[in-house]
């Protein structure tokens, strides 16, 4: 998922932020819990707006019996884009 999710396509993955969030109970549910780092990774790593970052945060809010874990990895992946988007409201986009 790496390239499709490259921050250089992050306009074009952004759609695809909420599904992808969305599938992470099934992916445990399945076993996959080892797929569900580079998932997120992908995802959550591509972007760095703060649209991306109210598409997470809403997630969160809008679960909150996520499984803990899987609470516990959306932070630590939205990490990344918590910093863009202050960088950028301090620094401008460029």
């Amino acid at each position: 998922m790496g390239p499709f999710n490259s921050i250089r396509h992050d306009d074009l993955s952004l759609p695809y932020l909420q599904r992808a969030l969305a599938e992470l109970p099934n992916l445990k549910r399945n076993r996959k819990i080892f797929f569900v780092n580079g998932w997120l990774g992908a995802f959550i790593g591509g972007q760095r707006s703060e649209e991306a970052l109210n598409i997470v945060n809403k997630f969160l809010a809008d679960n909150p019996n996520l499984d803990n874990d899987l609470r516990l990895k959306i932070l630590e992946n939205v990490d990344l884009i918590e910093r863009a988007v202050k960088i950028r409201a301090k620094y401008g986009k460029n």
